[in-house]
């Protein structure tokens, strides 16, 4: 398997998708650490929304959370609650049955619906000690036997018939005790804050309203597409798990090297071939010398400078290289006709210095001979 294609299918679509999903579909709720609210997703704050408008999210939640006219719905609230998992007609939930209006009259075990907040129900053990008055404080308690007004004696008189003459009397001051006191039931003063919560950080629920329009991967028959709007005719980057081939159709920027065991460049422009036609008008070499002298760099190729700021275009330069490369070829085969000419004319040269000297032998030779 093509390694950059695992790469793209790692970074572009991980999770593995299937054909046509999207990884944040509409609907999808997420908490964000910021109070900027990221594209394509709206704050979960309970507002209300055109039907027409954002009728991605309308045909996901339409109006599970209420709306005010035929025309709108409404979002749902997420402003400083905690969201707690369906129970879906499990028992976590004891009080599912109970749970209030959604927003659209929906009550019980359902998405959407609501909990007010509550204490579980429970009970403290209140053992308090045995509490008796202290036993301090000795008294006395004043006795009315008496007749009224009568402070004759503080006894108990006998009458000669052995009836009591009641007189005013008192109890002797002897007698240290304690009364047992029962302490009724009472509340506790207040202690606390104003709700029950755990730790918490505050984050901000939001809402998807719209599919992504930045790029979406998608698999379907072996194939990886990444486009616009999952676009599967002209996408972005085009792979093929069968044939190991990743094809991507615009600009692709690395921060670093490539290694590759092959590079196929296809070429935008004709290919230099046009340099061996017989009317291809091959530069002077004079002109290229002084080309070269100015500007320091051979005629038809990018300055330095240029290269530095701008990069090569690969397929533009391989092409000219080849032209200079082909041109090159042009000028050695010239002077290798040229070569070849001196050395005929060198050959003929030397046929006819040698004739001349075999002619000047024989001219001296008859001379010498003649003399005689």
């Amino acid at each position: 398997m093509n390694s950059l294609l695992y790469l793209l299918l790692f970074i572009i679509t991980v999770p593995l998708l299937h054909a046509g999903d999207d990884p944040f579909p509409v609907g999808m709720t997420a908490a964000f650490p910021s109070d900027t609210i990221p594209e394509g997703f709206l704050e979960c704050d309970g507002r209300y929304l055109d039907r027409t408008t954002y009728s991605e999210l309308f045909s996901v939640i339409g109006v599970m959370y209420g709306s005010s006219s035929g025309t709108n719905f409404r979002l749902p609230d997420y402003r400083g609650q905690f969201l707690r998992g369906w129970s879906h007609g499990a028992s976590t939930d004891p009080d599912r049955n109970a749970r209030t209006n959604r927003g659209d009259g929906t009550t019980g075990d359902q998405v959407g619906t609501k909990q007010t907040d509550q204490y579980k129900s429970h009970r403290h053990s209140v053992d308090p000690p045995s509490t008796n008055t202290s036993t301090n404080g000795n008294h006395t308690h004043n006795i009315g036997l008496g007749n009224s007004g009568d402070n004759s004696n503080n006894t108990v008189a006998y009458s000669n018939d052995h009836h009591l003459k009641p007189n005013k009397g008192r109890t002797d001051a002897a007698g240290n005790h304690s009364h047992t006191v029962n302490i009724p039931a009472f509340n506790s003063a207040y202690a606390g804050g104003n709700e029950t919560r755990p730790k918490n950080i505050n984050v901000v629920w939001c809402i998807r309203y719209q599919s992504a329009t930045g790029g979406i991967g998608t698999i379907a028959d072996s194939k990886l597409y990444f486009g616009e709007n999952n676009d599967t005719t002209s996408p972005l980057i085009y792979g093929e798990f069968v044939n190991d081939l990743v094809q991507v159709n615009g600009q692709l920027r690395v921060t670093g090297g490539i290694l590759a065991n092959e590079v196929t460049v296809k070429l935008q422009s004709d290919w230099p071939d046009f340099v061996f036609a017989p009317d291809y008008q091959l530069p002077d070499l004079k002109e290229v010398k002084s080309h070269i002298d100015k500007h320091h760099h051979l005629p038809g190729l990018p300055p330095a400078t240029e290269i530095a700021e701008n990069g090569l275009q690969l397929s533009e330069i391989i092409s000219k290289q080849m032209q200079k490369i082909e041109e090159l070829t042009l000028y050695v085969i010239e002077l290798e006709k040229k070569s070849v000419d001196k050395d005929k004319q060198i050959q003929n040269l030397k046929r006819e210095h040698a004739q001349d000297t075999e002619n000047i032998l024989k001219r001296l030779t008859s001379l010498e001979k003649n003399t005689k």
